[in-house]
């Protein structure tokens, strides 16, 4: 009779460690110097679950005393999981949105210093669904 409660603890286990085999670590590959306009490509590994992931760069920003999240797109939202490759170029533009409270968006040139290089699934205000497999690296646009 010891057979089922070894065969049930053993089920329990698994069941308890599946879903963190599952989410695997994600990581991104690709140039870590980038200009204005620039095409890029960049390697995204360990999305999961399925979902419209994009490439874009981000950074914070203080402007007339406040703080903003700044992102651009480098590639246009499209279904993605597990290994995909992302080609796009560097936008000369930057959206920016409070990161805190109301306020109107911003929209600054992409200025030269670091951003980070993030694949992800958007979410409001410029951030990354947390649902959601995050691919990043930091760059650096000069």
């Amino acid at each position: 009779m010891k057979t089922p409660v070894l065969f049930c603890t053993l089920a329990a286990v698994a069941a308890l460690t599946a879903p963190v085999a599952a989410q695997a670590a994600s990581s991104l590959v690709g140039t870590s110097s980038l200009r204005v306009q620039q095409k890029v490509e960049y390697r995204a590994t360990g999305l999961a679950p399925a979902g419209r992931y994009s490439l874009r760069i981000r950074r914070r920003v203080e402007h007339d005393g406040r703080t903003y999240r700044c992102a651009a797109y480098l590639s246009a939202p499209r279904l993605a999981s597990g290994t995909e490759r992302f080609l796009g170029s560097v936008p000369t533009g930057l959206l920016c949105v409070p990161a805190s409270g109301d306020g109107a968006q911003w929209l600054p040139r992409t200025s030269k210093g670091t951003y980070e290089a993030v694949v992800c699934v958007v979410a409001a205000r410029n951030l990354c669904d947390a649902r959601y497999s995050v691919a990043g690296k930091t760059v650096r646009v000069r």
